[in-house]
């Protein structure tokens, strides 16, 4: 074992080697981490479980989804139990690629085994060192290897009380999934807890069935923009709304979820780094096809199932059908409702998006054009992000299409349109026109904000707006788009949606 594993090992020992009583569980002060807000059932429920766990015994397991806090969970028991007296193994599971065999009680065990070369006998201890020493039991020894872990951790909480916390136990090899789920099972009457967490995935593993659990729900709108308030503060209310409608209540969606200030970005779904590494060891372990098909359906969400299947064979240079859809779906990333593909929660599929390289997305956009009606918005939507670099000809398109978006009362979509031609344009004249276009688009549709910003950027590029806007002056910056506000609306007129662009 190299110096550097040792290390890891060790670090996840948190002894206190000096215990007060066990009646004195810490209580729970004010929440420091941000990921907690909103949670005060479930750190009622977390509570409970220490002060069960280093009395009698207890078991919970914590599951929600990629950023719900589930990490943040465990250290908000931990942290209680090591105040009260307890000692605390861990283990975590890393997501993507294969772990090594038994690499997950390696890690947990690996600290107690003086105490466990001092208190264990026989054939037990001779499982457990075979284990710690050299990596991998014999063979005759597996089948006790369960009762040896059991033995071992009841031994050490027989001096002191033992929390057990387990980061991932979903991604650790299989052997030690299937030992954790036997002890856990067996906490009951002696004073050791088990606490780990668990992705929700398509069917409950049945090791763990019937076993308590504390399920991380999204936040409601409440907590969302509490959490807001206190880790993002000063935001604009359209641009909150815009944060809390694409998180859906995911903790680490709205602290990672970028703040688009000027709106001019391409369009592509919200995600951010840290949730696109989290989703990345998931995708990496599904099949190609399976993985285009994710690409296509994030980049057109609306899309039927038969044409997201065509224009993923047409990405992979291979057949891509049905049987794609499976291990998405037992991932938890992906729902199927016969005709359409649901992504488990917005920012999914920013984050496939953003995970994918420009060239693959350029790609996949083509394959999605080559599927719709030549001609069609959404055709010339994806047609324009398989091209990069300057055309004139295609901008030109664009500019035309943008009309169909607004008779089908889709100013958003126009504005999207707008923007790409503006991005496709070969001189900044052409480019203003189109942004200074945008803008009084987005006046008209009441998007205040994004029209000064597209108004100053169209100035930027030599378009026909004022000297005020070149000048940055924000008020004098809408003064060319109120010559070209909408008409006041007839009694009962259909006002434009509002979605934003």
């Amino acid at each position: 074992m190299n110096t550097q594993t040792q290390s890891a090992f060790f670090s996840a020992e948190e002894a206190v080697r000096h215990p007060p009583s066990i009646g004195a569980i810490v209580p729970y002060g004010p929440v420091n981490d941000s990921r907690l807000v909103g949670r005060d059932v479930e750190l009622e429920a977390l509570r409970a479980f220490v002060r069960d766990a280093l009395t009698d015994g207890a078991t919970l397991v914590v599951r929600g989804a990629a950023g719900s806090g589930k990490s943040e969970i465990l250290e908000a028991g931990a942290g209680p139990a090591a105040a009260a007296g307890a000692r605390i193994l861990r283990c975590t599971g890393i997501r993507g690629g294969r772990p090594p065999e038994l690499s997950g009680l390696l890690q947990l065990l690996w600290p107690v085994l003086e105490d466990a070369r001092r208190l264990l006998t026989g054939r037990q201890f001779h499982a457990l060192e075979t284990l710690l020493v050299d990596g991998a039991p014999a063979p005759q020894d597996r089948g006790r290897m369960p009762f040896a872990v059991l033995g071992a951790l009841e031994v050490v909480s027989a001096d002191q009380p033992l929390l057990i916390v387990v980061d991932n136990w979903d991604a650790l090899d299989e052997p030690s999934r299937d030992v954790l789920a036997f002890v856990a099972r067996r906490t009951a009457g002696q004073p050791l807890g088990l606490l780990m967490t668990v992705r929700p995935q398509h069917g409950r593993p049945a090791s763990l069935e019937g076993l308590p659990e504390l399920l991380l729900h999204p936040l409601p709108p409440a907590q969302s923009a509490a959490l807001l308030a206190k880790t993002r503060p000063g935001n604009d209310p359209q641009t909150e709304r815009e944060l809390l409608a694409t998180a859906v209540g995911n903790p680490l969606a709205l602290l990672e979820l970028p703040i688009q200030a000027d709106h001019s970005a391409p369009y592509l779904p919200a995600s951010s780094d840290r949730l696109a590494a989290a989703l990345a060891p998931l995708t990496a372990q599904l099949p190609a096809g399976t993985r285009d098909l994710l690409l296509v359906a994030a980049l057109h969400p609306t899309a039927d199932i038969p044409a997201l299947l065509s224009a993923a064979s047409r990405l992979g240079g291979a057949a891509v059908d049905l049987a794609a859809v499976e291990p998405a779906e037992r991932q938890g990333i992906v729902m199927f409702d016969g005709m359409r593909l649901h992504f488990s929660h917005p920012a999914t599929a920013g984050a496939v998006v953003h995970g994918t390289g420009p060239r693959r997305c350029r790609s996949a956009h083509a394959a999605l054009a080559a599927e719709l009606k030549q001609g069609s918005v959404r055709h010339m939507w994806h047609l324009s992000q398989a091209v990069e670099g300057p055309d004139p000809e295609l901008a030109a398109r664009l500019e035309d299409v943008h009309g169909h978006a607004l008779r089908q009362n889709e100013p958003a979509t126009a504005v999207r349109l707008l923007r790409r031609a503006a991005d496709l344009c070969s001189g900044p004249e052409d480019q203003g026109r189109c942004l200074l276009r945008a803008a009084q688009l987005a006046y008209e549709a009441g998007w205040e904000r994004m029209a000064r910003a597209l108004a100053h950027h169209a100035a930027g590029q030599g378009g026909r707006s004022t000297a005020a806007a070149r000048h940055g002056h924000r008020d004098a910056a809408a003064a060319p788009l109120s010559r070209h506000r909408a008409p006041a609306r007839r009694p009962g007129a259909r006002r434009p949606a509002r979605t934003r662009p």
